[in-house]
């Protein structure tokens, strides 16, 4: 299923970031804590363009983007 990001969803998508951004290509080291912000201004920005996708109850991909004027 593919839902709006809500809050209570950006501590799930904070730890997929960190673990798939952590792994090559990309190999880069996050904190929850630092993706969590990162995200959170994303969402906070333009939330309406902030996607989850779930298996059940599993969060397996999120998308966080904006869109200008």
């Amino acid at each position: 299923m593919i839902r709006a990001v809500t809050s209570e969803d950006l501590r799930d998508c904070a730890r997929l970031f960190v673990r798939v951004f952590s792994e090559w290509p990309y190999e880069e080291s996050w904190s929850v804590i630092q993706a969590h912000h990162y995200l959170n201004r994303f969402w906070k920005f333009d939330p309406e363009h902030c996607l989850l996708a779930l298996d059940k109850d599993d969060v397996i991909g999120a998308m966080f983007g904006y869109c200008y004027p």
